[in-house]
């Protein structure tokens, strides 16, 4: 994702204000535009977002309470033990510190082990930053040891969506599809979250997503659906069933596992990593003739419990907090990745 340098520059001086981290990126609505989400003329603008992956999460909150207690709610007081005990028994693996006030904007920041990040991405354990990461981002710092993985996610992103789609779709249809894979399941949609969201994505994002995926409308995973150009943004694909099958057996592990529990005998269910047994899979997902319901059902089985796990650590960490006013309360418990923003700016919730 491009941004302007003095942009870039300026998000990067977080970094400078807390422990040191392995990884690090920004996101949302702060950094990447989402058409009529904020009036250009108001002086509400949205929280700016960041994820921080750190190799031992819990020496990191020890020296972040040390050095930014004020980031935490009274949860911190318990102890980084008890913070990290939190996110990952009840918020999917990450911790965020929200509404904190940072050199004149507010932010929220979330934080994750390099290990859960790494599976996440790929292999679809969550999907809860894997999904964000299908989606423009400003990399702030680049771990070593992840881009592989980030683009085996954006390989499988990409995939899911071709699945999804029909036999003829246009650019902004692969984008709106691929921005809403990791919302498929999601607890919060059209109830804490605005049901129009990932189209405002896709309209803002278009430029980062072309860079992210028109490379693949061209190559090994456009090969496998047969996909060509039609005229100008318009694609055709091949429904064929081998095509279909080719597809779906590049998909995560974490997905396969799901499909196969919903298609073999509960003998058969063990996954291995094999191309054979991937492919074994994804014969018996295309001939039960319901593939695409059981791909979503498969991403849902994923998404739905990580949404529902992170609303239950906010509403925790919603009753540790030590003042805050009840529609704060009531606006982070329902949408913790970016309502506090908007109930802190005394305006109505455009998340």
């Amino acid at each position: 994702m491009s941004v302007g340098p003095d942009i870039a520059k300026q998000l990067r001086g977080v970094l400078e204000d807390i422990p040191h981290v392995q990884h690090a990126f920004a996101y949302g609505s702060g950094v990447i535009v989402q058409p009529d989400l904020y009036h250009h003329s108001s002086t509400n603008k949205p929280m700016l977002d960041f994820i921080f992956a750190v190799d031992d999460p819990i020496d990191w909150h020890a020296q972040n309470l040390q050095q930014n207690g004020h980031h935490y709610s009274i949860l911190g007081n318990l102890g980084p033990s008890a913070v990290v005990w939190n996110a990952e028994r009840l918020g999917a693996g990450i911790h965020f510190n929200t509404a904190v006030w940072w050199r004149g904007h507010m932010i929220k920041y979330g934080v994750i082990g390099t290990q859960l990040l790494y599976d996440d991405l790929q292999h679809w354990d969550s999907l809860y930053i894997a999904g964000r990461m299908q989606k423009p981002v400003l990399m702030l710092k680049d771990y070593a040891k992840l881009p592989l993985a980030r683009k085996n996610n954006l390989d499988a992103a990409f995939t899911m969506a071709l699945l999804l789609l029909p036999e003829c779709f246009s650019l902004q249809d692969l984008y709106i599809k691929i921005c809403g894979v990791s919302y498929i399941g999601d607890v919060r949609m059209g109830f804490a979250e605005d049901s129009r969201k990932t189209d405002r994505i896709a309209k803002g994002s278009a430029a980062g997503l072309a860079q992210m995926y028109n490379k693949r409308l061209q190559g090994p995973l456009a090969d496998r659906a047969k996909l060509h150009c039609r005229s100008g943004d318009a694609f055709k694909q091949d429904m064929g069933m081998q095509s279909r099958v080719d597809l779906i057996s590049t998909l995560p592990h974490g997905l396969l596992q799901r499909l196969a529990s919903a298609t073999q005998p509960f003998s058969f269910r063990v996954v291995s990593d094999s191309p054979a047994a991937a492919r074994h899979i994804a014969e018996a997902t295309v001939n039960t003739g319901t593939h695409e319901q059981l791909l979503r059902a498969a991403v849902a089985a994923i998404v739905r419990p990580s949404s529902r796990s992170h609303s239950l650590s906010a509403c925790c960490a919603v009753l540790y907090l030590k003042a805050a006013d009840p529609p704060l309360i009531a606006c982070i418990a329902l949408m913790p990745s970016t309502c506090a923003s908007c109930v802190a700016t005394s305006s109505g919730c455009k998340c």
